[in-house]
């Protein structure tokens, strides 16, 4: 179903639930926007690397550290620093 069907489908009252409901599918805990995938990537890479930081894929992306930062947070549920802590935890285990 298209995203306009769906929201005329709704109606007028159900807008709201229904934009909820897309935002989920969107956003479904198995599936990961291609930029997280790309930092989660990243960080497999260059997890080793004392001074890895946010900021090397903001370089790397032309995205700023705090777009990603917030991203990140939003998409994963912690903070890339915390992420990456616990891949570095993880790996040494």
């Amino acid at each position: 179903t298209t995203l306009y069907r769906r929201i005329v489908e709704a109606g007028p009252q159900g807008v709201h639930c229904e934009y909820e409901n897309i935002k989920k599918d969107l956003y479904n805990e198995k599936q990961c926007l291609p930029i997280i995938k790309r930092i989660k990537s990243c960080i497999e890479e260059n997890y080793t690397n004392p001074d890895f930081q946010l900021h090397d894929i903001s370089d790397k992306t032309g995205m700023s550290v705090a777009y990603l930062s917030k991203l990140f947070k939003h998409e994963v549920g912690i903070t890339f620093v915390e992420y990456l802590t616990k891949y570095r935890i993880n790996k040494a285990t």
